[in-house]
């Protein structure tokens, strides 16, 4: 009997021993548990990060197709400007010759002294029209250029983010798979010392002797 007892405190001290060591270990788990808890509500912020990535991305697409729409117009108008261009130097150069014939013939007369005004006139709204155009073309280049630039820096974070996600849900899975396996031989090792502990409970073979 003092045997027995002898060996069931040594197999209820190595039971302890163990159930410290898993209880340790289930600590353990449970910081990595918060701390993953922690990962996941920082994952739904990437998420909601991620989501006004595309929406921001969405618009700039669409604000950038409206833009092309117009460039492209603004080109069509600036052909059209080139032709009119062309037909007014040309309609310039016709007044010039003109009055310079009217002049060495001395026939200038109040009409033509109107036409002579409204040649100048032209002249000036030719060059205004010419200059805007210019200024035009330049701005168009410049906003071309940082929509680009955006453009460029969204994908490369939304980029980043499917990244982390990926990392992060590897991580969790991996965490998930170590957990399932402690848990599965914390099982058996309980169910072993149970066994070995009903055994002990168990009567031996009677003795002879004690007959």
């Amino acid at each position: 009997d003092k045997l027995d007892k002898e060996k069931i405190r040594e197999i209820f001290g190595r039971l302890n021993g163990k159930i410290t060591v898993q209880a340790n270990e289930l600590r353990a788990q449970e910081v990595k548990l918060k701390t993953y808890e922690k990962e996941l509500t920082r994952k739904q912020e990437l998420r909601i990060q991620y989501d006004q990535l595309v929406h921001k991305s969405q618009s700039l697409e669409k604000e950038i197709r409206i833009t092309k729409e117009r460039v492209d117009r603004a080109d069509t108008l600036e052909d059209t400007m080139r032709y009119q261009e062309r037909v007014i130097e040309k309609l310039q150069a016709m007044i010039s010759n003109y009055m310079r014939q009217k002049r060495s013939d001395g026939t200038i007369n109040d009409i033509d002294r109107t036409l002579l005004t409204e040649h100048a006139a032209l002249g000036v709204e030719t060059k205004r029209f010419r200059y805007q155009g210019a200024q035009q073309g330049q701005s168009t280049v410049l906003v071309n250029n940082s929509q680009q630039d955006l453009v460029t820096q969204t994908q490369a974070r939304q980029i980043e983010l499917e990244q982390q996600n990926l990392a992060f849900q590897k991580e969790l899975d991996d965490l998930g798979v170590e957990f399932d396996e402690k848990a599965e031989l914390w099982k058996r090792e309980k169910a072993e010392l149970l066994n070995h502990i009903d055994s002990i409970d168990k009567p031996e073979h009677a003795d002879p002797d004690a007959q």
